[in-house]
């Protein structure tokens, strides 16, 4: 292709803002130096990209004096609280908008989260991302070398299936996948 700049990793394709001459493109334009991303592509990338925030998680010592906080002082409305034996901690969640913040606080000396608050101390512990299709999500993230801490979701007993990258991965930050019931 005349003017092209970039060649692409994909079946010989290059691309720019010209017309592109591959078969699978049928002529569409593309973004000035973007991956080219084939029609069949697309919906598997739609399918493991994340949609949404669903909700940002903070570790407390002691749930009564985090409420004090977050549901007296800033007014958001507790809408339930759940006690998670398999994770071995005490939740509150607390819609705001489309997402919520839950609040997490360990029920045993030797739980994760327990770890965690002796090691970190109180705070932010993870952001999660609601997904399309979980499996397809992973899948994507260990081809791109991110290293997940789950092989395989986990299931709550809602039927949300979920899965946590390694903060190595994210920057820092320990991101949670979250594919929710239909």
């Amino acid at each position: 292709m005349a003017g092209a700049t970039r060649r692409d990793s994909i079946d010989g394709c290059w691309n720019n803002v010209k017309r592109c001459s591959h078969p699978g493109c049928a002529g569409l334009r593309h973004q000035t130096l973007a991956r080219h991303i084939l029609p069949q592509e697309e919906k598997q990338i739609s399918m493991s990209a994340p949609r949404a925030v669903n909700h940002i998680a903070v570790v407390v010592e002691n749930m009564d004096a985090a409420l004090r906080f977050w549901r007296d002082a800033l007014g958001i409305p507790v809408q339930r609280l759940e006690n998670n034996e398999a994770e071995e901690v005490q939740i509150a969640f607390l819609p705001l908008g489309d997402s919520e913040i839950e609040l997490l606080e360990p029920t045993t000396a030797d739980s994760g989260i327990a770890k965690y608050l002796a090691r970190r101390g109180p705070g932010m512990h993870h952001i999660c991302l609601e997904v399309e299709d979980i499996e397809a999500a992973m899948a994507r993230l260990a081809a791109h070398g991110a290293e997940l801490i789950n092989d395989v979701p986990r299931v709550r007993p809602d039927g949300t299936r979920y899965a946590f990258i390694h903060p190595k991965s994210a920057g820092g930050v320990l991101v949670e996948l979250y594919q929710q019931v239909s």
